[in-house]
């Protein structure tokens, strides 16, 4: 493995000369000059005493630049144009994998990973949801943790695994965090999940509005244009209603919600939108295989 404390090598690689080669390129390829930095830094790895590519921490020092400099917003609005949701998924599903690789080093933090478990929904990625939030999860949340995540988590593992007892601890929360002072959007978030519980179709509707036009005024690391845990919300509902009754459910009427998209619910395929080139195929493995249960 390598140590943490090693220096990584990078004569070169981020010379005043490379950095406005780079620049230059992120205005007129901005995925070609990802991969071409991406692909330098593992290089550089690579070099390094005890690498081990199926160590999870090895993997991850490859993955922080792609994690940070994954070019989401590029290729979300490049498959918003051309209405190709199978791109746009294989982009979202790819982006959320990366986004939450970081669970495998730190296995109790699950609850900070609340986005992530509703965007894995919306791409289709239930295998992912149900890594992150297993099927009998612990009622209690740390204190520590966010708090819309710590009254939300316990509320979306209910509903996804339909698990009475989780809901009958975690929807009298829900609704004194409804019923407070919070945030709107934060509260919109969890009336939503509560409506879904009581199967009130006009409620959810209304609040899934809300919860899009409010999100704009939220700082949150996610693209807005679409929400991808809104989508994710969305298609719960697919899952918790009959069909009767999610036929009714409104779908929001906002720039942050893409009705295209969220008619198509096609298949999800894993693919990635971006695989990485030499030396990085087993990253390309790592994202799209079978995860290794967490050891929580």
């Amino acid at each position: 493995m390598v140590e943490n404390n090693s220096t990584v090598k990078v004569e070169g690689l981020y010379s005043e000369e490379t950095v406005q080669h780079l620049h230059q390129r992120i205005k007129t390829d901005p995925i070609g000059a990802y991969l071409e930095e991406v692909t330098a830094r593992f290089r550089c790895l690579f070099e390094q005493p005890g690498w081990d590519p199926g160590d999870p921490l090895c993997i991850w020092m490859g993955l922080e630049t792609a994690v940070t400099c994954f070019p989401a917003e590029q290729m979300i609005q490049r498959g918003l144009e051309a209405e190709d949701w199978q791109s746009l998924n294989d982009t979202n599903f790819q982006s959320v994998r990366l986004q939450t690789f970081g669970l495998r080093l730190n296995p109790g933090e699950e609850f900070w990973y609340f986005f992530q478990a509703l965007a894995a929904i919306a791409v289709g990625d239930d295998g992912l949801m149900e890594w992150i939030f297993p099927a009998g999860m612990e009622k209690k949340v740390p204190k520590k943790v966010y708090p819309l995540y710590r009254v939300g988590a316990p509320l979306l593992a209910g509903l996804w695994y339909q698990d009475r007892a989780l809901l009958e601890f975690a929807v009298p929360n829900g609704e004194t965090f409804a019923a407070s002072k919070k945030p709107q959007w934060d509260r919109a978030v969890i009336s939503y999940l509560l409506a879904l519980c009581r199967r009130d179709v006009k409620e959810a509707g209304k609040q899934l509005q809300t919860l899009c036009q409010t999100v704009t005024r939220v700082d949150v690391s996610w693209e807005k244009e679409p929400f991808l845990p809104a989508h994710g919300l969305y298609r719960l509902a697919a899952r918790v209603l009959s069909g009767e009754e999610f036929d009714q459910l409104a779908m929001p009427d906002y720039k942050t919600f893409s009705r295209g998209y969220a008619r198509w619910r096609g298949t999800p395929s894993g693919t990635l939108a971006l695989p990485y080139p030499e030396p990085m195929e087993f990253v390309n493995k790592a994202l799209t295989g079978v995860w290794p249960p967490r050891q929580c």
